[in-house]
């Protein structure tokens, strides 16, 4: 009958609906697998490189702080705070650098301080920071891949 039908296609639709939320939640989750830091270790030196790189200092580095809002079995929000001084410009290009790298970079819940100060003679900017990441324990993409 037409009633059953309809209800059918209803049915139908939900599942197909159901498949694609699915596909969508398993493409976000492997795409925040892939962009999550894994070993702290490598971010530091991307941090290093990237420092050098652009005519930076590094002033100073501190220790790793966990986010308290971000804690979940499988993955960890942390902060690493530095202070850094150069060129505006080339902070600038730092930040902007970290916020387009392959990693999820994030500096939300982290206060920027700048300010300006004498350096070999001259002035820079000093700026300190929290540069923040997603970090995926490596059971997590054993885990993941292995689905």
């Amino acid at each position: 009958d037409e009633e059953g039908k309809k209800n059918e296609h209803a049915e139908n639709s939900k599942i197909v609906i159901h498949d694609e939320n699915k596909n969508q939640r398993g493409e976000i989750k492997e795409r925040f697998i892939n962009a999550s830091v894994t070993e702290e270790t490598d971010l530091k030196i991307a941090v290093q490189k990237l420092i050098g790189n652009l005519n930076l200092q590094m002033r100073e580095t501190g220790a790793t702080e966990l986010a308290e809002d971000m804690q979940n079995v499988g993955y960890q929000k942390k902060f690493i705070p530095y202070t850094i001084t150069g060129d505006f410009g080339n902070i600038g290009k730092f930040l902007y650098y970290l916020e387009n790298s392959k990693w999820l970079i994030t500096f939300n819940g982290s206060n920027l301080n700048l300010k300006k100060v004498k350096e070999k003679e001259r002035d820079v900017i000093e700026v300190k920071l929290k540069i923040g990441a997603y970090y995926v324990n490596s059971d997590t993409v054993r885990q993941y891949y292995q689905q």
